[in-house]
């Protein structure tokens, strides 16, 4: 994971390096972790919120323009094709 950065709204983006090993469920994972200050390995796996797989295959098409969001872990989850993370707390719907 590069680029961590917190935003004074409460958002954290990180940029996920497609060039790197890491796959992007991983990096997902430990972008929740560094905004809710929790070892990735006391998170709840990834697998119960969407199938990482899949994500990785979506994510990992360098000609692909997709976006998902998610909700894992109490934080809303966008991650986008072009490596970008946004995390932020779970919105009250207000």
């Amino acid at each position: 994971m590069t680029d961590v950065n917190q935003h004074s709204d409460g958002k954290w983006t990180v940029r996920h390096d497609a060039e790197r090993s890491i796959e992007p469920s991983v990096a997902i994972v430990e972008a929740v972790a560094a905004m809710t200050d929790t070892e990735p390995s006391l998170l709840p796996p990834l697998a119960h919120t969407v199938d990482g797989d899949a994500l990785n295959a979506i994510l990992g098409d360098a000609g692909s323009s997709v976006a998902l969001s998610f909700a894992y872990a109490g934080v809303d989850v966008c991650v986008e094709a072009t490596g970008e993370i946004l995390v932020r707390a779970v919105s009250d719907g207000s």
